[in-house]
């Protein structure tokens, strides 16, 4: 006979713990009937009928509360912890597209200037001088000068 006392000491005991961890990790949103503490009380202070009314009354089944964030709320809270609304979350969206739109514009247009260097301006081709470059221009070679003497 004691060691049935013992065996359901262990299993209120076992009974008790897992109720007590059960209603630290719950969503408040699922506590039915008491609060919180009164129902760590009554667990503790009734052995039995306390972790088993947490269990079947006191818990709200998961579909009570369903997980819901705070983006998923019309409005939530900012990092300063102020409520920010739809209307002016949609505006700061919009404002931070326009801006990411400028950003892109100008990575695009640094990329290009990047692709196509600027030739300076005494180096630039001039029209119907194609493959002409500036020493060319400055004096014949020696080769014309020789060819030019040995004709005249």
């Amino acid at each position: 006979m004691a060691r049935f006392y013992i065996i359901g000491g262990i299993l209120a005991v076992a009974m008790a713990v897992y109720a007590i961890v059960d209603l630290t990790i719950t969503d408040d949103r699922r506590i039915r009937r008491l609060n919180r503490v009164l129902w760590a009380v009554l667990i503790v202070l009734v052995p039995v009928v306390g972790p088993l009314g947490w269990l079947f009354w006191g818990k709200a089944p998961r579909s009570f509360a369903p997980p819901q964030g705070p983006e998923d709320s019309k409005e939530f809270r900012t990092q300063t912890g102020t409520w920010v609304s739809a209307d002016e979350s949609d505006r700061r969206i919009a404002e931070l597209e326009q801006q990411l739109a400028a950003l892109d514009d100008e990575e695009l247009a640094d990329r290009s200037r990047r692709v196509q260097p600027e030739v300076p301006d005494d180096q630039a081709e001039e029209p119907g001088e194609e493959g002409v470059g500036p020493a060319d221009r400055t004096s014949p070679s020696t080769d014309e000068r020789d060819d030019d003497s040995r004709r005249g």
